[in-house]
């Protein structure tokens, strides 16, 4: 951009609104430039600037827009993953409550035996039995 100086008006008053601007160039006579030609002039010689500045705008609006897409394609996944941990707690869930109740019901089998045993069956075996019957009838619940 080319250099200018400002030469304040020497008539004694102020410039009004409606009066030029005097601007010089060192070397130059002066010459009379209004206030729209000068911001014509300063938007000509600084328009590879404002030209960035816009691109610059338009990067900006776009990277919010991508980001904006993501955060709520995380939101989506987050709910998704929310759902498949609630489910697999409750599986769990039911499958711990499944083993704990069969265990429930071969001791208190168990106890029964150790009650009335007449020791024509040892422990040991009828404790297999048990658990073998416990299994057959998970399985026949599970449909296998």
């Amino acid at each position: 951009m080319d250099d200018f100086e400002i030469v304040e008006s020497t008539r004694g008053i102020k410039p009004t609104q409606n009066d030029p601007i005097i601007i010089t160039k060192p070397g130059k006579p002066e010459q009379v430039v209004s206030g729209k030609d000068k911001l014509l002039g300063a938007a000509a010689d600084n328009f590879g600037e404002i030209l960035r500045l816009a691109e610059e705008i338009t990067e900006i609006r776009k990277t919010k827009v991508q980001t904006e897409a993501v955060i709520k394609q995380m939101s989506e996944y987050r709910k998704t993953i929310l759902a498949e941990a609630e489910s697999y707690a409750m599986k769990k869930n039911a499958d711990t409550k499944s083993i704990v109740d069969k265990m429930n019901v071969i001791r208190l089998m168990m106890q029964d035996f150790y009650a009335q045993s007449n020791q024509q069956l040892s422990s040991e075996d009828f404790r297999a039995v048990i658990t073998e019957i416990v299994n057959q009838m998970g399985r026949v619940e599970n449909g296998n």
